[in-house]
């Protein structure tokens, strides 16, 4: 867990910008990150330095680049990476952690059984490139609002110009 706790500092420092407006200010991730740097690992971690999904799972998430799920009685809650898509990730399934006895994160392994996943994925399983989106479908030259000869699509201007 050590590791983990020094990558994740090193993901909230490269990118301070973005982590001080999602953690409410300045103030606020100083303290997030200074509760993460635990000086001796033998030692007894205080609450204050203990994994808070809140506080912790978006730059877990964009760590890993992959999906995190936390899961509990009381709640859920899940994180998709900010950066790049886990398509682009070596290992792009979901990070599940399971909450026991309220105040500790346990890595549950989840597998499929029959064919049946448990729970649902995160995210899509697959990537569909629909190429232009002026040659098909809703946007063809054909029809619709990309139409070569009139609306907010023409051949002249706007997002889909044909």
């Amino acid at each position: 867990m050590h590791q983990v706790r020094k990558e994740v500092v090193k993901e909230m420092n490269d990118h301070k910008g973005t982590y001080t407006k999602l953690q409410g200010g300045e103030p606020s991730l100083i303290e997030i990150i200074g509760n993460l740097n635990v000086k001796n690992v033998a030692a007894t971690i205080e609450g204050s330095q203990w994994l808070d999904k809140l506080a912790h799972g978006q730059a877990i998430a964009n760590t890993y680049v992959r999906p995190i799920v936390f899961l509990s009685l009381v709640d859920n809650y899940s994180c998709l990476p900010l950066w790049s898509a886990p398509i682009n990730s070596p290992d792009s399934t979901p990070i599940y952690l399971l909450s026991v006895n309220t105040n500790h994160w346990v890595l549950a392994i989840v597998k499929d059984e029959d064919g049946v996943q448990p729970i649902l994925p995160v995210i899509s399983t697959g990537h569909q490139d629909v190429g232009n989106p002026c040659e098909a479908g809703p946007f063809s030259s054909q029809e619709g609002p990309c139409s070569l000869q009139e609306g907010p699509c023409s051949s002249q201007e706007g997002p889909c110009s044909c």
